[in-house]
């Protein structure tokens, strides 16, 4: 059967982010008396950030806080994730085949996406 539609995730299919955002993790959960655990970390990675805040239990009351010391820690890394090995090339015959579309679904916001796939192509 002929393929129509190929939908991609961004996060840990197209581009390997989970570097950057274990690092991130590691410095920011202290704060908020969390341990950063690998296999904790790695589960977290897979969810929304809904599903991650109740999962990591952090304090109702410091949301606000919490936002604002991952989007500051995110600002001081910069770091930009990596594209898998064989993506573009992988693209650059997908987008050859007649009649076949291409997307792509993730809990994340357009911005995240726009920002995190922007280095690539």
């Amino acid at each position: 059967m002929k393929k129509k539609l190929l939908l991609f995730d961004v996060d840990g299919t197209l581009v390997d982010s989970y570097p950057n955002y274990a690092g991130l993790m590691r410095e920011i959960l202290p704060q908020f008396g969390i341990e950063p655990a690998p296999a904790r970390l790695k589960r977290a990675f897979t969810m929304t950030v809904e599903q991650e805040i109740e999962y990591l239990q952090l304090p109702p009351a410091r949301l606000r806080e919490w936002f604002a010391a991952y989007d500051q820690a995110a600002a001081r890394r910069k770091n930009e994730p990596e594209a898998y090995p064989q993506i573009d090339s992988m693209f650059e015959e997908l987008i050859t085949l007649p009649n076949l579309k291409l997307g792509i679904v993730t809990s994340r916001n357009r911005e995240d996406v726009a920002r995190k796939l922007a280095s690539f192509w």
